[in-house]
């Protein structure tokens, strides 16, 4: 397979195939980082309160947020911020991560529409508006005033570190992305379009080639200048229906030159004897 690089705007995106790698990559880092998310939740010191008053809010390492943030959503508790924070995460990471990852499957297989489609519209500006909802929930929920269901910046509160962890997370979900798609879009798209861009040329150009191969075929035919077939069908190299001419009909060939040449002759003379009037 040859391309058709006329210079090192063409030859660069050829072979950069490192956009391609990292795109891939980061979202399947944050994809498997929401996902792992859901199960984890890191629980407070439960003596924590020097009245040895365990807060109602606490909830133990087995608690996987997947079974209790729905709820936690639809109920006015001290707890709405952080299941909107785990919500918004995965949310975002499953409309922007997970429909990246199988765009970037299928461009890797060489059908790299969705790519051209998603990643350099939906996918960056979700990177840089989307990823961010979630730690910043996180973070209301650290600094807000209890009486809007914040935990008022004490950490001995119950949830307090888990909420630290959801920061801690987002934020770094949030500037793997950033920084992939501000550094390697345009690259990731060039170098699909320099590799399968041209895929329906070349496949144009090897069938010509093949057509010209099969069209262009020189067959050498024997020529007797004796013979003279009796049809206008042409002779090919196989066809012995034409025997070579025999001394009867070349005598017989000469004697009618003869007379032709007699013929012509006698017509010069007659036609120099005319009297013009």
């Amino acid at each position: 397979m040859q391309f058709n690089a006329s210079g090192a705007a063409d030859i660069i995106p050829l072979y950069d195939v490192t956009p391609a790698i990292i795109m891939g990559s980061q979202s399947l880092i944050i994809l498997t980082l929401s996902i792992l998310m859901m199960f984890t939740y890191i629980p407070q010191d439960k003596t924590y309160v020097g009245l040895g008053v365990i807060s109602d809010a606490y909830r133990g390492l087995g608690q996987f947020p997947v079974n209790w943030f729905w709820n936690a959503m639809n109920t006015y508790n001290s707890q709405r911020w952080m299941a909107a924070s785990y919500f918004v995460n995965f949310l975002m990471a499953a409309l922007i991560a997970g429909i990246e990852l199988i765009a970037f499957g299928l461009y890797m297989t060489g059908s790299p529409e969705l790519a051209y489609l998603y990643t350099p519209t939906i996918g960056f500006y979700g990177s840089v508006f989307g990823y961010v909802v979630s730690p910043m929930f996180a973070l209301i929920y650290m600094t807000q005033a209890r009486i809007w269901g914040g935990l008022e910046k004490k950490s001995y509160e119950a949830d307090y570190t888990n909420s630290i962890f959801m920061c801690a997370c987002g934020f770094l979900q949030l500037y793997v992305a950033v920084v992939s798609h501000f550094l390697y879009t345009d690259r990731y798209v060039a170098y699909g379009r320099a590799n399968f861009g041209k895929k329906t040329t070349v496949v144009a150009e090897v069938a010509e080639v093949k057509v010209e191969e099969i069209t262009t075929v020189d067959i050498d035919v024997p020529f007797n200048s004796n013979s003279v077939p009796e049809s206008n069908e042409p002779v090919s190299a196989e066809d012995d229906s034409v025997a070579p001419a025999t001394p009867e009909a070349k005598e017989a060939a000469a004697e009618d030159e003869e007379v032709d040449a007699e013929n012509e002759d006698a017509a010069e003379v007659d036609g120099g004897d005319d009297t013009s009037f």
